[in-house]
C-alpha cells in the first residue's frame, strides 16, 4: 500500500497499491478517489473515496443526518446500520447503505444493480473527513477488507 497525504491537509493513510487512484485538484477540499479491479464477471468496479472539506455543521450527528438525506435523493436509497465508531482516534460514525443503480450509467442498455456503500464520517478541528467505499451487493464483502484497512491507517 502507498501512503497518500494531500497537500495542505493534515492527514494521510495507506491507498491500495493495485487500485487506480485519482487525485483530482479541488479548492479548499481534497478528493482522492480509488477504482478497484474490474472483474469480468461483475457489473461494475468497487471504488474508494477520501474527501476533506471545511465544515458545515457543527456536530456529527448533524453530519450523518446530513448525509443520508443527501443519499436519499436517490430514490432506492436506505439505511441499513448505523454505529459510532472512530477514526484515527476521534469520533467517527459508520453508515452502511443500499440502493439500485442503472450500470453501465448514461447507457441505454442500463440494468439496475444492487449497490451496497459504507460511509466513515468524522469531524476535526472544523474539517469533514469522509471515506466512502462502494461496490455492487454481489462483489462488497471480496473488496471491503481494502476498505477496512484503507481506515485503519488513516492518521491525523
Amino acid at each position: 500500500m502507498a501512503t497518500i497525504q494531500p497537500p495542505n491537509w493534515p492527514f494521510s493513510f495507506q491507498g491500495p497499491d493495485e487500485w487506480e487512484v485519482r487525485q483530482p485538484p479541488v479548492k479548499d477540499a481534497a478528493h482522492i478517489f480509488f477504482r478497484g479491479p474490474f472483474l469480468p464477471e461483475a457489473p461494475m468496479a468497487p471504488a474508494i473515496t477520501v474527501e476533506a472539506r471545511p465544515a458545515t455543521v457543527s456536530s456529527l450527528d448533524k453530519l450523518a443526518q446530513e448525509w443520508v438525506t443527501r443519499r436519499t435523493l436517490i430514490r432506492t436509497f436506505h439505511v441499513l446500520a448505523r454505529r459510532e465508531t472512530n477514526l484515527a482516534g476521534i469520533e467517527a460514525v459508520q453508515i452502511d447503505g443500499a440502493y439500485d443503480m442503472p450500470v453501465p450509467i448514461h447507457s441505454q442498455d442500463a440494468k439496475m444493480v444492487p449497490i451496497r456503500e459504507r460511509v466513515i464520517l468524522a469531524l476535526h478541528e472544523g474539517k469533514i473527513c469522509e471515506l466512502c467505499y462502494r461496490a455492487a451487493e454481489t462483489d462488497f464483502d471480496q473488496f471491503l477488507t481494502v476498505f477496512e484497512d484503507l481506515a485503519a491507517s488513516f492518521s491525523l
